[in-house]
């Protein structure tokens, strides 16, 4: 009798033990991605090293943006000729994809910190062109 009580207590004191060092150790965190000018920021898809991207709405505009956890809020841009951008995925080594409206349509992008913003082209007889992700080899 004596030699249950004592499994059931150390048992009970296991259980309360594991639940509350699970309670104190999180798997995820909420970090307020503060955009420029207090924008509206929509994130779209994060990277392995914590990098955000989606867009930012400034003065009824959507532009594309990226989010470093060391930078902050970064416009990446839009191509030339175009009205606005979202940005929609990223890939491990921070090269980034999305569209651009146009006035002729829509015109999907690659971004990378060295190269900048790149028309990626249209299909042909599309108008409507946007890419929504991207593989770590940059395909």
């Amino acid at each position: 009798m004596r030699k249950s009580f004592y499994c059931i207590c150390v048992s009970i004191a296991a259980i309360l033990f594991l639940h509350f060092n699970a309670q104190a150790d999180p798997c995820f965190k909420m970090i307020d991605l503060k955009s420029q000018d207090d924008a509206s920021f929509f994130a779209y898809s994060i990277n392995a090293n914590g990098l955000v991207v989606g867009e930012q709405w400034v003065a009824g505009q959507s532009r594309a943006s990226l989010w470093d956890p060391a930078c902050g809020m970064t416009d990446i841009g839009v191509l030339p000729g175009a009205i606005n951008s979202v940005a929609r995925g990223i890939n491990i080594i921070g090269q980034v994809v999305g569209g651009c409206r146009t006035d002729s349509g829509n015109r999907a992008f690659l971004w990378d910190p060295v190269n900048g913003m790149r028309d990626l082209g249209s299909l042909p007889g599309a108008t409507h062109n946007i890419a929504y992700d991207i593989n770590s080899y940059g395909c």
